[in-house]
């Protein structure tokens, strides 16, 4: 056997070589349904309709045959993270691009993001707790003291400290008083 990164190269008799990237059994989608009409919808439902999606495209043999696992599932937004065997996504991503309808209602899915990885799915997670770190450096720049040279670092470090220490006494503040405004 022959390595390559985390994928595999295995050499066959025949002399050919095939890519053999075990890395997971699965696909994992995060995928969101849109009704033309506002509708509620659980879980066994989402699964339902994705099945549905599938029969009417391939067929139900197709649809019996494929294995969908809700893994989360939020019913304000009707968006789900699907757990599907990695032979069947090719259809599976097929079906939920060509629906059109569901029980005489329009219905169709936005597919966000697809990876054989279930973690890949929750990169975008972080970017919120960014923004709130960028407020934070925006609003307290003495926390965050950019321009640090080497020669003042010591001169400068009880004068930072200071500094740092009245802007937590002003966050605990903010935080600690009833009126503050969390939307911002």
């Amino acid at each position: 056997m022959l390595y390559l990164g985390t994928e595999q190269l295995l050499f066959k008799r025949t002399g050919a070589y095939t890519h053999g990237n075990e890395m997971s059994k699965y696909y994992y989608l995060d995928v969101s349904m849109v009704f033309e009409f506002q509708k509620e919808v659980t879980p066994a439902y989402f699964k339902k309709y994705i099945l549905e999606s599938i029969k009417q495209i391939f067929g139900e043999f197709a649809a019996a045959a494929i294995q969908i696992d809700i893994l989360k599932f939020n019913p304000e937004t009707l968006r789900a993270v699907l757990r599907v065997p990695k032979e069947f996504y090719i259809k599976l991503r097929a079906s939920l691009t060509l629906s059109g309808q569901f029980e005489g209602v329009k219905c169709s899915y936005i597919v966000h993001k697809a990876s054989p990885l279930l973690l890949a799915l929750q990169g975008s997670d972080c970017f919120d707790k960014f923004k709130i770190m960028q407020t934070c450096m925006t609003k307290f720049p003495t926390l965050y003291n950019r321009e640090l040279n080497d020669d003042d670092e010591i001169a400068s470090m009880s004068e930072a400290e200071q500094n740092a220490e009245r802007d937590l006494q002003n966050i605990e503040k903010e935080v600690s008083s009833p009126s503050s405004n969390k939307s911002e």
